[in-house]
């Protein structure tokens, strides 16, 4: 009886991101908007002060 090929654990047994480099582009845009939006009000809106 070969107990390994029924395992559930096989089937996982390698890690294999998916959509990662999705996310960090989102992040790294997200966090872009965000320091462009505080530059914006704090340089343009309250005149550098």
């Amino acid at each position: 009886m070969d107990k390994q090929s029924n395992s559930p654990e096989q089937d996982h047994d390698s890690f294999n991101p998916r959509g990662t480099l999705f996310f960090v582009l989102m992040m790294a845009l997200g966090y872009a908007i965000y320091w462009g939006y505080i530059w914006f009000v704090v340089v343009i809106q309250r005149g550098g002060a």
